[in-house]
């Protein structure tokens, strides 16, 4: 079932969740072109850096999220989203390490 189309979810903001380390950069990077598309936004939490990344900074849609700021969450900053964004939202939590066709997210 297509449940874009019922209940107002179409008028929700599609949010994504991903949480990266270091060891992933090059993965991160071949799945964000896949993934940004997807999302009207995509809170990406940095475990391990204490910077970002240089191409963070190409994607408007990328929310990133340091350790500095939002404490060691490790994976489970994935899910910061739904704490820091306060109006109804379409969560879609996503992976560094997985390959993701286009579109899965209709």
């Amino acid at each position: 079932m297509d449940w874009s189309k019922h209940r107002g979810f179409s008028r929700l903001a599609r949010i994504g969740g991903m949480a990266t380390m270091p060891s992933r950069n090059r993965s991160l990077q071949l799945a964000l072109p896949l993934i940004l598309p997807q999302v009207d936004q995509l809170f990406l939490y940095f475990d391990k850096y204490d910077s970002l990344p240089d191409f963070v900074a190409k994607s408007p849609k990328i929310v990133p999220l340091l350790p500095a700021t939002h404490g060691e969450l490790g994976a489970d900053g994935k899910f910061l989203c739904l704490e820091l964004v306060q109006e109804p939202f379409i969560f879609i939590g996503f992976d560094d390490d997985i390959y993701y066709p286009p579109r899965p997210c209709r």
